[in-house]
């Protein structure tokens, strides 16, 4: 192969190396937590809710029991023994100034998400409170942690990250840093699963005509867009261990769609109601981390529109590259077009990702 051709297929195989490396079952690891503060007079609660994937990783344990969805009962102990180690200078409450002691955290699971409360022998009447906490600091650069404060009737949410991780448990409403935190959540959401990438480049791959792309872009994402909505309304509520299958089942069918046809232009239609499978998956996403009631819309709308950047990001990448390769690679005939066998051939790496996926999330 000549070196001009073999320069633009660089991108592709990047991506399907990204999409090749191995990891955990579960589709959605997110590098973002929760944590819901209730402050009293004596004392103040805390929960933390995080994806039992980040969790493993910043343990460096694989604790979670992925087919039965939950934490096992003989590892709750040792789990709560840990956690309370790796917590002691990672979240720490403090009454003007002074570190309060934490009681010992219980644990529990729901989904993909590890739950754990626990309280501080600190309130309102010990001074000024004030949270820090780096729970994923040093395992994930770009970690999010959205702080729910609870006082009363009233809520606040504060979004902390990497060189902003401390809050006092009075501080205003940050409306803007909610939303940043939601849109950067759905960057990394779309980003960082490997089931969607796959799902986006096996869409594009016999993808010519601008217009094509453009139908196919806005079937997905109305698709997507309407099963997030109803999902995280609580209108529709689908399990993940549905859910997950589902999405690979997505990447099974558009590969094998690649060898049956190059029709995108008609694309659009099965495209609309795939994507509803994937809005599901995205829906379970902030099922899990929460959406905060009094910026419920500006939190919805902007994860929506980071799961858009993302997936234009991919967009601008595969397409061009894809044209490079109309132009550049040879043809016995001497014609340009886009290569059946290079099309043929990622299909196959991406129908067999998807299967492999799929068994992953139910006989394995």
């Amino acid at each position: 192969m000549p070196p001009a051709p073999r320069a633009v297929l660089v991108p592709i195989l990047l991506l399907l190396a990204r999409l090749a490396l191995p990891g955990p079952a579960a589709a959605h690891p997110l590098g973002t937590s929760l944590a819901e503060v209730t402050p009293e007079a004596t004392s103040t609660g805390l929960v933390l809710a995080l994806a039992a994937e980040d969790l493993e990783r910043a343990l460096g344990w694989r604790f979670y029991d992925r087919e039965a969805g939950e934490v096992p009962e003989g590892a709750r102990a040792e789990l709560g023994a840990r956690l309370r180690a790796y917590l002691a200078d990672r979240i720490v409450l403090r009454a003007d100034g002074a570190p309060c002691p934490a009681a010992a955290p219980a644990i529990s699971s729901q989904g993909h998400t590890v739950h754990l409360r626990t309280s501080f022998a600190c309130g309102d009447r010990h001074g000024r409170l004030e949270l820090e906490s780096r729970l994923l600091a040093g395992t994930d650069p770009g970690y999010v942690q959205l702080v729910r404060i609870f006082r009363g009737d009233e809520m606040v949410d504060v979004v902390l990250r990497e060189g902003a991780d401390r809050v006092p448990l009075g501080a205003p409403r940050d409306p803007l840093g909610v939303a940043r935190a939601y849109f950067l959540a759905g960057v990394e959401h779309i980003l960082a699963g490997a089931d969607h990438l796959a799902f986006l480049l096996g869409l594009l791959l016999w993808a010519i005509r601008p217009l094509s792309v453009v139908k196919v872009v806005t079937a997905f994402t109305i698709a997507h867009s309407i099963t997030l909505t109803l999902g995280v309304l609580d209108l529709v509520r689908v399990p993940m261990s549905l859910v997950d299958p589902l999405v690979a089942a997505t990447v099974v069918w558009v590969a094998v769609e690649n060898f049956l046809s190059r029709d995108v232009d008609r694309r659009w239609k099965v495209t609309l109601l795939l994507g509803l499978v994937h809005g599901l998956g995205f829906a379970s996403v902030l099922q899990e981390l929460g959406l905060p009631e009094a910026a419920l819309a500006p939190a919805l709308l902007a994860f929506n529109l980071g799961v858009e950047a993302g997936q234009l990001a991919i967009v601008a990448v595969a397409l061009p590259t894809l044209r490079a390769v109309d132009r550049l690679w040879p043809h016995a005939d001497g014609v340009t077009g886009r290569p059946k066998a290079l099309v043929h051939g990622l299909s196959a790496g991406l129908g067999v990702l998807g299967l492999w996926w799929l068994a992953e999330r139910t006989i394995l």
